[in-house]
Order: structure tokens, then sequence, then C-alpha cells
């Protein structure tokens, strides 16, 4: 996972080095650190998580504001950026509250609405310094740097920490742990770093097969995000998205569908591999339909679905489709036809693998779902 880290004041480069230079989780569980000034020129539409170190003495620069609205356009999560206040150890309590309610009016002004994490006060400054002492413990540096100490209710400076013999304190004082907890939920769950278009309706797969999400990318106003964990989608998937999930006939019993208590449309295919057709389907999941009322059950053949990829790319002969005794397609009341008098076979095996409806499915969730979240703006 990359990680762009944007600084506002050209000092803070140093912390930064310092403190990446630890070589210490989570900085060295990311595949790849850089290290940018606000008017350093990033493609916001590749993937990356963001730290921004900004100045917490100062008003947010139009800079900053600019480019997090870049991140926002092309459809960063809330949760891949982290907003990190420096030097913390200038401001009181009162004070850091005005900042933030300042910072807060900017970022909704944009439209991102109220963000989902609070701002996280650091003082890299004073981390910076802390690794100073430790490399050359003999002597004070010297330091115009005050730290607050909860403890005794009081401002110190480097010689009282130092003479208390309190440095170790100094770690606590940086608050620079406090970026530790969103950085590991952003490795734990990488899917936040997907970028979603506003105008884009947005398809996670679970489960489905690679040909099938290959019929989907043809779709135009529609992203395919394949996921491997269902139980950390809520902390990404908005109510406006769908998650498409693929179970067989035979687990419809088991964990994964309990496991789905998302805000977003869900829609589960029932595979009835190469034993049902899914027309024989349609009683099971008439059954399931009563205890997940909120889910979309649509029967599916993944066989047939083969074979109508077989048809398209010539690998597979109409008469091996009629030969064929797993492959049956019925009328429109469920009942066999003769499939001699098959007149459209691409058309008749979309209906019959469950493509047809599937594809009617996810368009009108979508469509529902870009509506759900442009009215929410």
């Amino acid at each position: 996972m990359k990680l762009n880290i944007f600084y506002d004041t050209n000092r803070y480069l140093v912390d930064l080095e310092e403190l990446v230079g630890t070589n210490q989780a989570p900085w060295n569980q990311f595949s790849d650190i850089q290290m940018y000034k606000l008017e350093d020129h990033v493609d916001p539409n590749e993937e990356f998580a963001v730290i921004y170190l900004i100045n917490g003495t100062r008003s947010p620069s139009s800079k900053f504001l600019n480019h997090i609205a870049a991140l926002r356009e092309a459809g960063a999560h809330p949760l891949s950026i982290v907003i990190a206040l420096n030097e913390s150890n200038k401001l009181n309590n009162h004070e850091k509250v005005l900042v933030e309610q300042e910072v807060e009016a900017a970022l909704v002004a944009q439209g991102w609405g109220t963000l989902q994490h609070k701002y996280l006060w650091v003082s890299t400054p004073i981390f910076s310094l802390y690794q100073t002492i430790m490399r050359t413990p003999i002597g004070i540096p010297d330091s115009e740097l005050v730290m607050w100490d909860d403890e005794v209710n009081m401002r110190l400076s480097v010689h009282m920490v130092v003479e208390r013999n309190w440095v170790y304190r100094m770690i606590r004082y940086s608050q620079i742990e406090r970026l530790s907890e969103p950085l590991q939920r952003l490795l734990s769950v990488p899917e936040l770093l997907i970028r979603k278009l506003p105008n884009k309706g947005h398809l996670y797969t679970y489960q489905v097969n690679k040909d099938l999400i290959t019929r989907f990318d043809k779709e135009p106003n529609l992203s395919i995000h394949p996921v491997n964990y269902l139980e950390t989608m809520n902390q990404y998937a908005s109510s406006g998205d769908v998650l498409l999930c693929r179970v067989t006939y035979m687990d419809t019993d088991t964990s994964v569908l309990k496991q789905i208590e998302l805000e977003c449309s869900v829609i589960v295919l029932v595979d009835g591999l190469d034993t049902m057709t899914t027309c024989e389907l349609s009683e099971h999941i008439s059954e399931l339909q009563k205890c997940y009322m909120g889910v979309i059950f649509i029967p599916f053949s993944q066989y047939t679905f083969m074979k109508l990829q077989g048809l398209e790319s010539e690998a597979v002969t109409i008469p091996q489709l009629i030969s064929d005794p797993l492959i049956l397609i019925a009328d429109r009341y469920g009942f066999p036809v003769p499939k001699s008098s098959v007149l459209n076979w691409n058309q008749a095996l979309e209906k019959e693998s469950g493509l047809e409806r599937i594809l009617y499915e996810i368009n009108l969730a979508t469509k529902k779902g870009l509506m759900k979240d442009a009215a929410a703006v």
C-alpha cells in the first residue's frame, strides 16, 4: 500500500524523515511512502493513503483546501485521508477546538460533509527533538520548545524535561502514536483506497467468477470492485453502493449470508452448479427470501453462463448446446421448449444463466444508489 504525506511547512520535512526513518510499525508496513509539499503535483486519481501534516497554528490555506478538493473530485474515501494538525504544543485545548471548527467548516463548504474521523493533534518538532536527545544523551539541546504535562498541569521547557529525567515522556507529549490507529485501519482495509467517482455506480463483488466480472466491465456507468472480506465492507461501502455475492445452492445456510448486514443494496446469486437449473432454483430461493427480506436473490447457472461465453468465442457450437443434457431452455412460464426451436441462442443463454436479470437488477440498484447519494449531498 502506498502512503503519500503532504506538508505545508518546509521545516516539517526533517521531522517526517525522522518519523518514517524509525522503520517501526505502522510506517514499515507500507510498501511505499512519499513526502510532498502541498504545491507538488501528484495525480489524485492514483490510489494511495494520505496524511496531511498541517500547521495547526494557522488558518487552513487555499493550497490545502484545493488539494483535498482534488481528492474528493477523484472519488477518494474520507477514511483514506488523515488530517494531522501539527505543533499542538503551542495551543491550549480551547484554541484547538476553534482550529478544528475552522477546518471542518472549510471542508464542509467543499461538499465533504462531516468527516468520519476526528482531526489528530501532533507535534512532530517534539518527536524530532526526542530523537535528537536519544542519539546524543549528553548535554541539553538548545530549543525553545515547551511541552504540556497533564500530570503536573504545567508547561515544561526542554531543560526541565531533561533535568527531571522525563525524556521518555516526550513521545506522549508529541502525540505521534495517535497516527497509528487510522493508519492501521487503512492497512487492514485496503479497499478504503478505492477511488469512487461520484457519477458512476459502484458494484462490489464477493466470490464472483472473473468471467462474470469481465462481463460487468462492459457496462459504461459501472465501476467494479472485487472484495475479499464481507466483514470490513461496512467501513467503506456507502448506502448508494451495491454488493453482488455468489453462493451455491448447497451453502445458502452458511455464515456467508449471515455476514451481510450492510446499508448498501445486496444482490445474491444462488448458483445451481450443474445440478439445478435456474427454474428449479426458484422454489429454493423463495424460502431464502422469507429469511432475508432486504436481499435480492437471483437464480444463477455458472455452467450455462460458461456455455454462453463459449458460444460468443465460437468455442461452443449450437449443435453441442442442443445435445447437452444440462442445458435446458424454458419458456416464459418455466416449461421446457424444444432446443431445436431456439432462434437466438445468445439471448436464450443470457436468460437461462440468470445474466439477463442480474444486469437488470444491478442497473436498477445502481441508479437508485446514485439518486440516493445525490440527495445526500
